[in-house]
């Protein structure tokens, strides 16, 4: 749908409830069988104050929905990216979203494994958990995906991504491993 003037969607504008963008054709899926798609393991791990223990699963469980929201955006807060990330996998491989989060080096890490009900809009946990941080220490937050596709056609556009989140973000470090299962091809 197109932008109305004030950012919303426009569909609620309408007086046939977006009938007429629905009467619009969908573009050909190109179906992509298992032996043309690989799978990736995507883990981003950020050294920050963590997040409360039992709010993780609102958190990334549910997609925020509706056009009339008073949330102002701000550095520091989430917004859709984790979301559509949590979306891609669930689309692509079906498996849960790993998330693991410490407030501080004595407090407990915060496990969480979840999906989203896309139908409910709502997480579906299927751990939440503390574990020790005696040894580690740590304070942050990682959250990891297994996401499919076809690396090598978008490899360049997530460089270019990282790169130009270092320019709007110069406080912060990117890291990209690449290893492939087969070690000839990393």
């Amino acid at each position: 749908p197109e932008l109305a003037p004030d950012g919303e969607d426009g569909m609620d504008a309408t007086t046939d409830g977006g009938a007429k963008a629905a009467k619009k054709k969908a573009p050909a899926v190109k179906k992509i069988s298992a032996k043309d798609q690989s799978f990736f393991k995507l883990a981003v791990t950020d050294n920050g104050g963590g997040m409360p223990h039992d709010e993780i699963p609102r958190m990334f469980g549910s997609v925020l929905s509706g056009t009339k929201y008073g949330i102002r955006q701000e550095r520091g807060k989430f917004g859709l990216g984790s979301k559509m990330v949590l979306i891609w996998s669930k689309m692509s491989t079906g498996l849960p979203m790993e998330i693991k989060s410490s407030q501080g080096s004595m407090k407990k890490i915060s496990y969480v494994k979840l999906d989203l009900d896309l139908h409910s809009n709502s997480p579906n946990v299927h751990a939440h958990e503390k574990q020790s941080n005696d040894e580690l220490k740590w304070r942050g937050s990682q959250i990891s995906v297994t996401i499919g596709g076809e690396f090598s056609k978008f490899k360049r556009y997530t460089i270019n991504y990282l790169r130009e989140m270092a320019v709007i973000t110069p406080y912060a470090r990117f890291e990209m491993h690449y290893t492939a299962e087969d070690p000839s091809k990393s």
